[in-house]
């Protein structure tokens, strides 16, 4: 008996065996809770980005997982095992895209552009290395490489446990309330939402209109209005020009609650005391090509009249035999100049732009520490520009572009304006404010204090170029204060309810200062202010694009004088 016993156990294992192969004898889970606990996981781990600088997506509830679990649920128990591999696969995938998508908007207040955002992973990691220790920047660096991996680990576990469950009951049912969700998403978009799907197709999308994009923008290439003459610029009187950047000087710095009242009255004071000395201002916006960052666009855009918003877009630029302000100065009888002391390394692009000479780190002098990513202090730049570029009085007239950067992030540390300007010298003595009280890598990890520290850096920037036009000037000069772009969404995204009513744009604010008044009055005449506090910002749709400011300053100095302005007032 007990033998025939055994042979009967022995018949049903095998039996077991051959209805599940491969499989180990296992209790099968009919039950709804561990399911439906897997299938939630998997929603919450492919949720993780949407929470990335926007804590109120907090209920928003991807619909591709919740999808894909109850797929794997009404799937037969066991037997189609190799499908969590692909599928975990194309989860890390969307996964992956919607983290860099959310990441971009957080930091840069973009969209992202996967297939051109690439090239900006070594300035990334630069600004990394310059924000933070060497190990903590590897160690940031290796563990950004590794989560991925960590999620298609997660994800393919979590898919395995769901082929094994098998409720397709549960099945059934969350279908119908996921097909009754997918109904109601326009009535309650923050209830469920399908960002995976939307995350790859919008990348998808970019990528297949890149090729329309490039043969439009060769068209635009070809159509240089400066191609057939250069304009004179005979209503600049041999005046020298100077246009500077100021990097992340936007909309926010002027606009935001959180900035514009520090920084509006540090203009109020520099209106005065640049008024007491007999120059004059004006003011206005200008609508920048990019935001958060790729400075390098905006520059492009101003220089050639075209409206430069991508990585592609610059590529085809300096490639091309397209004409630039720097030209019609250099025919004009200028001397040009390009300040750029955040390149540190060769540039060859900086040939395309045909300065006769160009001021890079390693040609500054500099012999003070770096403040962070920060080569060296802007006022030490304004005292460079001083000595080589505008000294004298027996010299052709100059054209400079200056690129500042003590405004860059991650703007720690920040020294104070120094009164005495000979004391800068090689600029060994701004050692004394290059530790700062709290290191960036901790400043970082605060919010608030990143702001602080944001307002404090644009404060200084300003501060400096208000002392620097006070010094005595050899000649007439003529210059122009911009900024590049809008600040990362880090500081300039709006607070509180604010935050829904504005668009992202990247405005920036325009100031002008010259001992000619005539001269102001030429763009007083095109549309600006009078004063160095700008009025209150236009729409971005409204405003003047940084590539439109090209012809309009070209043709404001063509003529050898200017016409009376009614209603205006003298600027001086």
């Amino acid at each position: 008996m007990r033998r025939a016993a055994g042979e009967s156990n022995a018949a049903e294992a095998s039996a077991l065996c051959r209805s599940r192969p491969g499989a180990p004898l296992r209790k099968r889970h009919d039950g709804w809770l561990r399911p439906a606990a897997l299938a939630l996981a998997l929603a919450a781990l492919c949720q993780a980005p949407l929470l990335i600088g926007a804590p109120a997506w907090a209920l928003a509830v991807p619909l591709e997982p919740l999808a894909v679990a109850l797929l794997l649920l009404a799937l037969p128990p066991g037997r189609l095992a190799w499908l969590r591999w692909p599928v975990a696969a194309g989860l890390t995938l969307a996964w992956t895209v919607l983290a860099m998508e959310r990441a971009a908007f957080t930091l840069l207040g973009r969209p992202l552009k996967l297939w051109l955002d690439v090239q900006l992973v070594q300035p990334a990691l630069e600004l990394m290395s310059g924000a933070m220790s060497l190990s903590l920047a590897v160690a940031a660096g290796l563990a950004l490489l590794a989560l991925p991996v960590l999620v298609f680990w997660s994800l393919q576990r979590l898919a395995g446990g769901l082929l094994q469950a098998g409720a397709p009951r549960l099945a059934l049912a969350g279908g119908a309330l996921l097909l009754t969700g997918m109904a109601a998403q326009p009535q309650a978009p923050h209830l469920t939402s399908s960002f995976l799907y939307d995350a790859v197709a919008f990348q998808v999308d970019r990528m297949l209109r890149m090729a329309e994009e490039r043969a439009r923008f060769q068209a635009e290439l070809a159509d240089d209005p400066l191609a057939a003459e250069l304009p004179a610029l005979d209503g600049m009187g041999g005046a020298d020009v100077v246009v500077l950047f100021v990097e992340s000087y936007g909309r926010a710095a002027l606009d935001d609650p959180r900035y514009a009242p520090r920084l509006r009255e540090t203009l109020r004071g520099l209106e005065a005391d640049l008024r007491d000395r007999g120059l004059s201002q004006a003011s206005g916006w200008l609508a920048s090509p990019t935001i958060g960052g790729q400075s390098w666009l905006a520059h492009a855009a101003l220089a050639s009249g075209l409206w430069v918003d991508s990585q592609d877009r610059w590529d085809l630029l300096v490639t091309s035999p397209r004409r630039l302000l720097t030209d019609v100065f250099r025919q004009a009888g200028y001397e040009t100049s390009l300040v750029m002391p955040a390149i540190v390394k060769a540039w060859p692009e900086a040939d395309f732009f045909r300065f006769d000479r160009t001021y890079f780190r390693a040609d500054m002098g500099y012999a003070g520490p770096p403040y962070a990513w920060v080569t060296m202090p802007d006022q030490y730049t304004l005292s460079v520009l001083d000595r080589t570029v505008l000294a004298g009085q027996e010299r052709a007239p100059a054209y400079a572009q200056v690129a500042l950067i003590s405004s860059h992030a991650p703007w720690t540390p920040i020294p104070p304006v120094l009164e005495d300007w000979r004391a800068i010298g090689d600029g060994r003595v701004f050692a004394a404010w290059s530790e700062p009280a709290i290191p960036p890598r901790e400043l970082w990890l605060d919010g608030t204090a990143v702001r602080a520290a944001y307002v404090e850096a644009v404060d200084y920037v300003l501060r400096a170029i208000g002392a620097w036009l006070q010094r005595p000037w050899d000649r007439p000069r003529l210059v122009l204060i911009l900024g590049d772009h809008e600040a990362g969404a880090v500081v300039s995204e709006p607070p509180g309810a604010a935050r829904a009513t504005r668009q992202p744009d990247s405005l920036v604010p325009l100031h002008l200062v010259t001992d000619r008044p005539a001269l102001a009055m030429r763009l007083l005449q095109a549309g600006l202010a009078p004063g160095l506090v700008p009025p209150e910002p236009p729409p971005a749709r409204l405003a003047l694009r940084m590539s439109d400011f090209r012809a309009l300053f070209l043709d404001s100095f063509r003529g050898p004088t200017a016409r009376p302005l009614a209603g205006v007032a003298d600027p001086s």
